[in-house]
């Protein structure tokens, strides 16, 4: 009995090894030219971060894009998908209540350069 787990055991390694690998790549963030990355911070209106708060990026009638959460220094980071054909498209921003419109814009030759825009919030208090 011991002899056929020993027999069995490299197998059962290799499959689990093979799913491991399979399911990898879904963790991996874009190629650079598929990504557009918008980053920025949200302050009130006496210059003071919003911390904690979520912003939806939205397109077309309310369909979601992604998400983020501020951080403690009301800054954030999101990376979105997009395609060369998306250039001068518009996305909404949200953050409590306030909406922004946001083109894509980019160089669609070019394939090195990270491809994002600052967009910063100031919120009335």
């Amino acid at each position: 009995m011991l002899q056929r787990f020993i027999r069995l055991a490299p197998s059962v390694t290799v499959g689990v090894f093979s799913i491991l690998l399979i399911l990898t790549p879904a963790f991996a963030t874009h190629e650079i030219d598929h990504r557009f990355v918008v980053w920025g911070e949200v302050l009130t209106s006496d210059g003071k971060a919003v911390a904690g708060e979520a912003i939806q990026f939205t397109v077309g009638n309310n369909i979601p894009i992604g998400s983020v959460i501020t951080d403690d220094r009301g800054r954030y980071r999101v990376v979105l998908h997009v395609h060369d054909q998306d250039v001068g498209k518009v996305f909404d921003m949200t953050i409590k209540g306030v909406k922004t419109k946001v083109k894509i814009e980019f160089d669609p030759t070019d394939k090195v350069t990270e491809r994002g825009k600052r967009v910063d919030f100031t919120i009335e208090q």
